[in-house]
């Protein structure tokens, strides 16, 4: 069964870190994210239209990267995808072509962003919801590398955590279903993202019970394994 996730009102979001398609109201879009081996220059996603009318869809390139600790998308021409804008019959399927316009260079990964956005027709007395899919591209480096991610903490103001991912490996780390939890036990809800190379990404965490003097547990899921480590706040472990 496909893992599908909704997203609507022109949300952006990091799609299901597993599985094979995500669906955003009639439209599903495969894979989920886009390689570039070295020296790889196209690829291609399939976008599905499994509503009953037609739909117009836009997509678009962006250079991804998270300056400050949050992802900042601007838009590229170093990947570009084709068709850029195309209606498709209902039930039925089109193929859009990924090009990276250079071969790979240096030793890090490039990080990019493709985005499929669904064009509604205007429906006199309805409010349109502007449906967007966003996936991640990554090419890769001619030499193998690693992530190397280290973890940090330290209170925000009003039971709120600040926590922080630094990877200086050469390629991105993925993270899922990742909790922090104080040592009273109290927990947040789960959460997860990207840390791309040489750069760092933060999340403000709604936490119970949060010690300012105290630390905090992290554990979940990662590409390279399973998290458990203990921080502590404005500390490392």
């Amino acid at each position: 069964m496909l893992r599908c996730l909704p997203l609507i009102a022109a949300a952006w979001a990091v799609l299901c870190l597993g599985g094979a398609a995500a669906r955003a109201g009639g439209l599903e879009v495969a894979p989920l994210g886009v390689d570039f081996a070295p020296g790889q220059m196209a690829q291609t996603i399939t976008v599905a239209n499994r509503a009953t009318a037609p739909t117009t869809i836009q997509v678009r390139t962006f250079d991804w990267s998270q300056p400050g600790g949050a992802d900042r998308l601007v838009p590229t021409d170093a990947v570009v995808a084709s068709p850029p804008i195309v209606t498709i019959a209902p039930g039925r399927e089109q193929v859009i072509r990924v090009l990276l316009r250079r071969p790979s260079a240096g030793t890090a990964e490039k990080s990019y962003r493709l985005t499929v956005d669904e064009i509604p027709v205007p429906v006199p007395g309805q409010i349109n919801l502007a449906l967007r899919l966003s996936l991640p591209i990554f090419v890769f480096a001619a030499a193998p590398g690693q992530a190397k991610v280290a973890w940090s903490a330290r209170p925000a103001g009003g039971g709120v955590v600040e926590l922080a991912a630094r990877n200086d490996g050469t390629i991105h780390a993925k993270f899922d279903s990742l909790t922090v939890a104080t040592r009273g036990g109290a927990a947040s809800a789960a959460f997860g993202g990207y840390v791309l190379p040489g750069q760092e990404k933060r999340w403000r965490i709604p936490l119970r019970g949060l010690d300012r003097a105290g630390q905090v547990t992290l554990r979940g899921n990662g590409a390279q394994g399973g998290v458990d480590v203990t921080i502590a706040l404005d500390g490392r472990p």
